[in-house]
């Protein structure tokens, strides 16, 4: 399933603006690749001068600009696990969820949520959360414990289940906001993995 990111907004009109923003910077990159060095003559003014291009790399990005976080991989007991699914979580297995995540804003911390059987009208707590810490680099990893992940009420086999790992460039904010759990400060971009899941009984030892 393909990853969808979403921005905090009050407004459709601001996501719009936010995409032509974006746009906008990508064709100034294009450009400015092609002319480093723009010379600006004036000579009715008797003036020259020159625009040098800043630095547009991971180091320095754009202030204004915020960019969404991806999903790399979600990994338990260093499987990757198949995207839509289904997948077997045991009810309070051991071995956690290990996330690979990307973001170039390389000084977002980011916040990993994981929810089961979320919806708009069943909008209950994530069931496991974790932080990646900023690293110096645009990627960095996450482990969250999946013990919590499944309940001994979810074992029914005839019952389906969804699982959701979603991603957050801002903590998420602990109000009555809507969305419950998920809806973040201005400006925020989430992006989130959907797996079909299987609840499994504990195995005896």
């Amino acid at each position: 399933m393909t990853q969808v990111s979403y921005r905090a907004t009050s407004t459709q009109a601001a996501t719009r603006g936010y995409t032509v923003a974006r746009r906008v910077h990508r064709i100034a990159r294009a450009v400015l690749r092609v002319f480093p060095v723009i010379i600006i003559s004036l000579p009715a003014a008797g003036l020259v001068g020159c625009i040098i291009p800043p630095s547009l790399g991971v180091e320095q990005q754009d202030a204004g600009v915020n960019s969404p976080p991806s999903i790399l991989s979600v990994r338990s007991d260093q499987t990757e696990l198949p995207e839509p699914g289904p997948i077997d979580i045991e009810v309070g297995q051991s071995s956690p969820l290990n996330l690979t995540l990307l973001d170039t804003d390389i000084t977002d911390k980011l916040y990993v949520r994981v929810f089961v059987d979320y919806s708009k009208d069943n909008q209950t707590s994530p069931r496991s959360s974790c932080i990646a810490a900023t690293s110096g680099t645009a990627q960095r990893t996450a482990t969250c414990q999946a013990a919590g992940i499944c309940l001994s009420t979810d074992t029914d086999a005839s019952v389906a289940h969804v699982m959701q790992v979603m991603v957050f460039d801002r903590e998420p904010l602990d109000t009555a906001e809507q969305p419950l759990f998920q809806a973040m400060p201005m400006g925020g971009l989430s992006t989130d993995r959907t797996y079909r899941l299987n609840c499994k009984a504990a195995t005896t030892p």
